[in-house]
């Protein structure tokens, strides 16, 4: 009787532990979550309240921190709103965010700045959602004090080989979205924004 009791009680405590096991690291994903979530409120709300003055960051202050943006990618018909590294930043990169391809441009007339994140499942996935952008949908850039507003006049997908056309008007400024295909692997999606209009901060 007494091993029976036994055999039952370290069940019940295997049974715990497994539970337990189970429960802990969500618990800790979802704090994690949470946390990186609070880290990105408090940066994008830094950015707004200072975005117009022309600031040099340190590079020390750029590789300690994910939060020391230049500038800001939102997408209200997405609800997308991402704020952009240094290029020289190891955080410029999709692993960590939306990354500033090498070669690109900051929004000046006739430039071409070059975006591209993770599409698919998880934190980083922060182009999951650009195959629900249809024809006119607007994107924005805000930067220096300036938002630039962008119009979606195309898009199309090539094969993936590490490199990627990008077809354009080069007479216009452009915005250049790129993610992977989240149906197709072997295909990296281009999404083509054209500038319509600038507005300076106290007009918006």
């Amino acid at each position: 009787m007494t091993n029976i009791k036994r055999k039952n009680s370290k069940i019940r405590h295997m049974g715990l532990f497994l539970i337990l096991a189970g429960i802990i690291p969500v618990f800790i994903q979802k704090y994690e979550t949470f946390n990186y979530h609070t880290i990105e409120n408090q940066a994008l709300s830094s950015f707004f309240d200072s975005f117009d003055e022309i600031e040099i960051i340190d590079k020390k202050r750029q590789e300690s921190s994910i939060s020391s943006y230049i500038a800001v990618l939102e997408i209200p018909s997405i609800r997308l709103r991402r704020g952009l590294t240094n290029p020289e930043s190891k955080y410029n990169y999709v692993d960590y965010n939306v990354q500033i391809i090498n070669g690109s441009n900051m929004p000046d007339e006739n430039k071409n700045l070059i975006l591209a994140a993770h599409s698919g499942y998880g934190r980083t996935a922060f182009f999951k959602n650009l195959d629900k952008l249809r024809m006119n949908d607007y994107a924005f850039i805000y930067y220096y004090g300036k938002k630039y507003k962008y119009v979606l006049n195309y898009n199309y997908s090539e094969t993936k080989n590490g490199t990627i056309t990008i077809s354009r008007d080069i007479t216009k400024s452009t915005l250049t979205l790129t993610t992977c295909n989240k149906y197709d692997d072997s295909l990296q999606d281009i999404y083509i924004f054209y500038l319509v209009s600038i507005e300076d901060k106290e007009e918006f």
